[in-house]
């Protein structure tokens, strides 16, 4: 306990903590003055308050407590106490500076102050509770104790709530296209990520819009899904057409002059096509009479097409003339 009995008496607190309280009392009733003498916008006020304890909540609001005070505003106070009665003294600070504040306290009588005690004496921890999913979402709620050193303590909370409203991004969904059949469609390989989820699901669907012969459009959608359930598609859309004829397997007849009794049967052509596994060959056969007897034409007309539509169509004439016919040739 430190004394300060002359009548102008000196505090001078340092120290890393937001306030000091220090018990005073009096041996004389009558008026004293506090006066600050050292002030700045770092430390606040000092002031005083009565009372045989520490209960009333005067950290936290002391300027509503209608106690006197001095501040950086207002320099001084005087105010009245009375012997044997028990008054605290605060030094409130701002931020936790070094910076002093000084003052004097003058009055009727001898002065005693005690040593005061600090922040330093209440202690600050927190609970976390949380409510999270397996996607991290939900709420954490904390709770802040404080308790000083006479087990005195109060909470407060704070709950935070983490959500997720992004959807995925699709990435790598290429252009549409146009592919002639026998090449096959080659869909892209697109790749998804989001903001919180590092390993989102990536489905796709086909939409098959081809015909019996296998053209048309194929649309591929993807559809990219986060923990969370945002939900993002992509499509791509390739259309396969042919535009391209069937062939024949075989060497094709030539146009030919043959004797009546020497007229070559007509050859066996197949087709083939690069889309249409399953072409068929149609023949057709005709005669027309010559200009004399004895005389005539052989049509043959051999003709495919696939099933785009795309055909073929080759035709032989064999002039046909009996032996030693007198008609021109």
């Amino acid at each position: 306990e430190s004394e300060l009995d002359a009548e102008d008496d000196e505090w001078d607190a340092f120290g890393d903590f937001h306030y000091e309280v220090y018990p005073i009392s009096v041996d004389v009733t009558g008026n004293y003055t506090f006066a600050l003498t050292i002030s700045s916008s770092v430390r606040q006020y000092v002031c005083l308050m009565e009372g045989n304890d520490q209960s009333v909540d005067w950290y936290s609001a002391p300027n509503n407590l209608g106690l006197n005070f001095a501040s950086s505003t207002q320099g001084s106070f005087i105010t009245n106490m009375n012997a044997g009665q028990q008054y605290y003294i605060i030094i409130k600070e701002d931020d936790g500076t070094l910076s002093p504040m000084a003052g004097t306290v003058s009055g009727a009588g001898n002065i005693s102050i005690s040593a005061g005690s600090s922040e330093s004496s209440v202690t600050l921890t927190y609970v976390d509770t949380d409510t999270l999913d397996e996607c991290g979402l939900g709420t954490i709620t904390r709770t802040w104790t404080a308790t000083d050193c006479a087990g005195n303590s109060s909470t407060d909370t704070q709950t935070v709530t983490i959500e997720d409203n992004t959807a995925p991004v699709i990435e790598g969904v290429e252009d549409d296209y146009r592919v002639e059949c026998p090449d096959s469609p080659v869909f892209s390989e697109p790749t998804a990520k989001d903001d919180c989820d590092a390993q989102p699901s990536l489905t796709f669907e086909d939409d098959d819009k081809t015909d019996e012969c296998g053209l048309g459009e194929i649309t591929r959608t993807w559809t990219a899904t986060d923990c969370a359930g945002n939900t993002s598609t992509a499509s791509q859309t390739i259309t396969i057409y042919d535009n391209t004829d069937p062939y024949f397997n075989e060497d094709l007849p030539q146009d030919v002059t043959e004797e009546c009794d020497a007229v070559t049967p007509a050859a066996t052509l197949t087709a083939s096509d690069l889309c249409d596994m399953d072409i068929e060959v149609m023949f057709n056969e005709s005669t027309t009479p010559g200009d004399c007897p004895g005389r005539y034409t052989i049509v043959r007309t051999w003709s495919a097409s696939d099933c785009a539509g795309n055909s073929i169509e080759y035709v032989q004439t064999v002039t046909v003339c009996r032996h030693n016919c007198s008609c021109r040739r």
